[in-house]
């Protein structure tokens, strides 16, 4: 990302940061900060939530790392996740986004989709917000 770990992060660790994940929830809900925080996702059309506990929060070094405690209607078990920005050298960064999750019903080929369909999601969230769609 042609742009600062420092300025990446102010956009990936902002816990409420909806811009990111545009058009894939209605809204998100935050309750508490930093670790410990739980995340509801507001999906559209009333399809229900999907939630999300903060397990560790580290602004020094840029990450945190949040588990689903409720899927809502998506067929997944024990998802984890990690969120990072690294720098890069001068004014440019890595965002990672590493998630690992289990499918319910053998349906692993859905699973893996939906997964790759947002983290494509969150990169284009990157994009726009930066200015370099």
């Amino acid at each position: 990302v042609p742009r600062s770990a420092d300025e990446l992060w102010a956009l990936l660790g902002d816990l409420s940061g909806a811009g990111l994940i545009e058009g894939m929830v209605e809204r998100v809900e935050v309750v508490g900060e930093g670790a410990g925080a739980v995340r509801s996702l507001i999906l559209p059309g009333g399809a229900g939530a999907v939630v999300e506990r903060i397990e560790e929060y580290d602004p020094a070094e840029r990450y945190y790392i949040y588990r689903v405690i409720d899927s809502g209607p998506i067929d997944l078990a024990s998802y984890i996740a990690m969120v990072r920005a690294q720098p890069a050298g001068p004014g440019q960064s890595i965002a990672s986004w590493i998630s690992k999750g289990q499918a319910v019903d053998g349906k692993a080929d859905e699973m893996r989709a939906i997964l790759r369909g947002n983290i494509d999601v969150v990169f284009a969230g990157i994009r726009r917000h930066f200015g370099f769609e």
